[in-house]
């Protein structure tokens, strides 16, 4: 197929495995939380935006392994699940936003080795699950989601400043060795629900904050 740019609308409810994988697809518009996209679904290698909707709830795995043009993915608050492998060896992927507090499976981010900067927004740690068993029983889950030792010595975690302690006591995110925080000057608070909104903007390879 040519296609260049896919919109994947409310009526779709179904993406088969594989079904774009290794075409030349350069921009993905996500807008459903009800499709249910199989594994390998956008392993595209030519894949260099993907848009996530608001309405998206959850991340299915494998869906996009191996995407390695992709540099940047911010995850809509929405998303209860980024589950296993689904951006895994995306080689070129510095930039996560986290905007809510997603339950995120094992090498949900592996073999990612460019990660240089981690965004959570949300006042709530994301949980860190893993389901690998072994002989020795399942395995933390800390070192599972990135696997490599990359991320953890040379990404730069951003937590809200409120709740740095909360992420410190995380068996997961405190493995970060360089941990910053924004101030509640930097986002708005919703009086009924208390939600963070910080501006988050993609520009090629960068993702501003403040």
């Amino acid at each position: 197929t040519g296609v260049k740019l896919l919109n994947i609308p409310a009526s779709v409810s179904y993406i088969g495995m594989g079904v774009f994988g290794n075409c030349p697809l350069d921009s993905l518009f996500w807008n459903t939380s009800d499709v249910s996209a199989q594994t390998t679904a956008f392993q595209c290698h030519s894949l260099k935006y993907v848009r996530l909707g608001d309405e998206v709830t959850k991340i299915y795995p494998s869906s996009f392994d191996y995407c390695t043009s992709l540099s940047s993915i911010i995850i809509p608050e929405k998303v209860e699940y980024i589950d296993q492998g689904a951006f895994a060896a995306c080689q070129n992927l510095k930039k996560i936003v986290i905007e809510g507090s997603p339950v995120i499976y094992e090498h949900a981010f592996i073999m990612c080795p460019l990660i240089d900067t981690i965004i959570l927004k949300s006042r709530i740690p994301p949980i860190v699950k893993d389901r690998t068993y072994t002989a020795y029983g399942y395995l933390d889950g800390f070192h599972e989601v990135f696997f490599a030792e990359e991320p953890y010595k040379n990404a730069q975690l951003i937590v809200p400043e409120s709740s740095l302690s909360e992420y410190m006591s995380s068996r997961f995110w405190s493995f970060f060795s360089k941990i910053s925080t924004f101030y509640d000057c930097d986002y708005e608070s919703d009086s009924e629900d208390d939600t963070i909104s910080i501006i988050v903007q993609e520009d090629g390879d960068t993702i501003y904050y403040s």
